[in-house]
């Protein structure tokens, strides 16, 4: 089991930006930028840090994000599954997620322009 001690502070900075580098990471907690280095593998190794994912910036790709949540009455399972299909085909669609609770279906769109999000809905 691995133990958590201060100079793994390294993760509220990868946490806060994971694009700095392992100097700029071992300026902030007092450590030279080897010692983070082996810190972070440390890390991997034991399975504390899984995975690396990637903020995208889908404003810098020219897209403007739209956000959908719907809430169904009285629809039985397959038209929910038909519904949530629709969305899934559609090119600039991002995640479709499925839910139990007030909101039952979560879709994020990426489109260019309020038009396109507006042809989209009709």
């Amino acid at each position: 089991m691995y133990k958590i001690d201060l100079k793994d502070r390294i993760l509220y900075e990868l946490d806060l930006n994971c694009r700095q580098s392992n100097a700029q990471i071992g300026k902030k907690v007092g450590l030279k930028k080897d010692v983070v280095s082996y810190r972070i593998n440390k890390m991997q190794e034991e399975g504390i840090i899984k995975f690396f994912w990637a903020a995208i910036n889908t404003f810098k790709l020219g897209y403007n994000v739209f956000r959908i949540y719907i809430t169904f009455q009285y629809v039985d399972q397959k038209i929910k599954d038909e519904i949530a299909q629709h969305f899934a085909k559609y090119k600039n669609t991002w995640p479709v997620n499925s839910h139990q609770g007030e909101i039952n279906l979560a879709v994020v769109l990426w489109v260019k322009n309020l038009y396109e999000f507006y042809q989209f809905l009709s």
